[in-house]
């Protein structure tokens, strides 16, 4: 914050009435003046918090609340990582406000992720992102996506990330909104494709958040644009930069980024060959490092320093920074190794929920077999009581006709002749098939439903014969986006289906987003030679994890989705939101 800023906020503070100690409970106006001041100046907003704290309680529990969530993330800016969760996990379940309940698990899961509990933390994020999807666009719903977008750049999922970090910015986001979304969007694109960055993205980026005076995620892009500049051989620049930014880097008092822009300097300092001035960087690394819970800045440092060494051709110093740059290396390696287990843990819990539900179902199955095949058998009898003669003349007849029949229409029934996708009955099939192997395995699969917006207008204005047209066109561009294990059908109509194996909701929803924009580009000739045609199509996506693996389930649910995304404008893609089912009712 600028002098100016600072003096504002004084000023502020003292208007409402907050000096070394209060002699009046908060007020809200005083707790939401503390809030702004925890993003624009954190150092100072711990000080106004703890002169708050030092005052008389207040008698409404919503102001007791709110003013607990501001304790815990005064913790987590401490990294005093199991006091914040501490703190989190006793607001989500006890606090008057299902608001305050919700923004204080968002709370737990950031600092699961900064502490890199993962596999807690994902769970939790699991039972947030359900919980708030049906919410139409607002400040809670925008506040979980932008922390399943920190989570999942943490967790190196990318893709994930920028799914959520888009949603954000596609909403009605507040300027700070608009600044933590973008430095997020920016994390997942450096780590997928660094090359198509510039310079002026990182300028417009620190220009919103400097704008929505939000000190943190500006100095995190301060870092994030001194590790670019160096990646491209422009050191020099980076050294400029983070000097020059780091009182304004350590005033915040936020040890991970501290040691991040440490580790970051020291390593710029070296590739110029200003060696001293590096070692001096790495020492600073060192002594932040015992409190860190990731260990990547310890290990940049430490190769830093063997580099040193190096250069300075101190043999012996340099064999020993080798064997702590082999150890941090070790270290680091067991940290992304569980990063991995953890997600896949966290996933594979998720299907877990749903096996005592689908064994049910499965022994419901049997029993229906079982019933059929006793009918099978009876029937059988009775046919035995016909004279053999006709009977065996019968059984001839229906076998020679049936071989005909299949002879004659096994491609009808499984590859439609218009789009050359697979019919309803065969999709069905191997649907079918598919879910009861993934069910066996443990494997997640995702169904995406989905259906063209206003076809029969096209029939109606141009012809059933155009309407063909178009039909083959669609089937031609989906054809293209099919894989072995990716196959889609043709439900019916206008009406579609995709199951994809290996893949939960947020891979089924990226895959929806590609066949969403496959349609949009999709154009056909009217039969008449006039017009052109063209079409979108709205989406339903749902995993397994959520509504299990009987077909007509996830069929049911994914087209309750597809009918959110119509009624929602169409031309879009809606996630499914199933409603867990309870443990008792499962087990009747």
């Amino acid at each position: 914050m600028t002098m100016t800023g600072r003096r504002a906020a004084a000023l502020l503070f003292a208007a409402l009435g907050i000096g070394a100690a209060l002699a009046a409970a908060p007020t809200p106006a005083q707790l939401d003046a503390l809030q702004a001041l925890r993003l624009s100046n954190p150092g100072a907003f711990l000080a106004q918090l703890r002169a708050v704290e030092a005052g008389p309680p207040s008698t409404d529990p919503l102001l007791r609340d709110q003013l607990g969530l501001l304790v815990a993330q005064a913790m987590a800016l401490e990294s005093r990582f199991p006091e914040a969760l501490q703190r989190a996990d006793q607001l989500a379940r006890d606090a008057a406000d299902e608001a305050t309940r919700l923004r204080a698990a968002a709370l737990a899961v950031n600092v699961q992720a900064a502490s890199r509990e993962f596999l807690d933390g994902q769970k939790r994020l699991e039972v947030l992102l359900a919980t708030v999807e049906p919410l139409p666009d607002s400040a809670l719903r925008r506040h979980i996506d932008l922390i399943a977008a920190v989570f999942y750049n943490q967790l190196s999922r990318s893709e994930i990330a920028l799914r959520h970090a888009e949603r954000v910015l596609a909403g009605d986001a507040a300027p700070v909104e608009r600044c933590n979304a973008t430095v997020q969007a920016l994390v997942a694109r450096l780590s997928r494709a660094a090359h198509q960055i510039d310079d002026a993205e990182f300028n417009a980026v620190s220009a919103l958040c400097v704008g929505s005076t939000t000190v943190l995620p500006a100095r995190y892009v301060d870092v994030l644009r001194a590790r670019w500049w160096t990646a491209r051989g422009e050191a020099g620049r980076a050294v400029a930069h983070l000097q020059a930014q780091m009182p304004a880097l350590q005033a915040i008092g936020y040890v991970p980024l501290t040691a991040e822009a440490h580790a970051e300097l020291a390593k710029a300092l070296q590739a110029v060959g200003r060696l001293d001035e590096a070692q001096a960087q790495t020492d600073a690394v060192l002594a932040l490092s015992a409190g860190l819970p990731s260990g990547l800045p310890l290990l940049s440092a430490r190769r830093t320093r063997y580099e040193i060494a190096l250069a300075r051709g101190d043999d012996r110093v340099a064999l020993g920074e080798l064997q702590a740059v082999l150890t941090a290396e070790r270290a680091y390696e067991d940290e992304v190794r569980h990063l991995l287990v953890a997600y896949e843990a966290g996933r594979q819990e998720s299907l877990a929920r749903q096996q005592a539900l689908a064994l049910v179902e499965q022994r419901n199955a049997q029993l229906v077999l079982d019933a059929k095949h006793s009918e099978r058998t009876a029937t059988l009898f009775t046919l035995l009581a016909v004279p053999l003669g006709l009977a065996f003349v019968a059984l001839l007849g229906w076998t020679w006709h049936s071989r005909r029949l299949r002879h004659r229409h096994r491609e009808r029934l499984r590859v439609d002749r218009l789009t050359t996708l697979w019919t309803r009955q065969y999709f069905s099939q191997q649907a079918a098939a598919a879910l009861a192997a993934a069910e066996r395995r443990a494997q997640p699969m995702a169904l995406v439903l989905f259906d063209l917006d206003h076809f029969s207008q096209v029939n109606s204005q141009h012809g059933h014969l155009s309407g063909d047209a178009l039909l083959a066109a669609v089937g031609a561009a989906l054809a293209r986006l099919q894989e072995p294990g990716r196959q889609f059908g043709r439900l019916g109509g206008e009406e579609f289906a995709v199951l994809l194996p290996g893949a939960g909701l947020d891979e089924g929803l990226a895959f929806a987003e590609r066949c969403r924009s496959a349609i949009g580009a999709v154009r056909a000739t009217a039969y008449d030679g006039r017009a052109a045609l063209a079409i979108t199509a709205s989406f339903g996506v749902v995993s397994t994890t959520a509504a299990g693996y009987r077909l007509r389930d996830l069929l049911a649910n994914a087209d309750q989705a597809l009918y959110r995304a119509k009624g929602a404008g169409r031309n879009r893609v809606a996630a499914a939101v199933v409603v867990p089912v309870d443990g008792n009712e499962a087990a009747a």
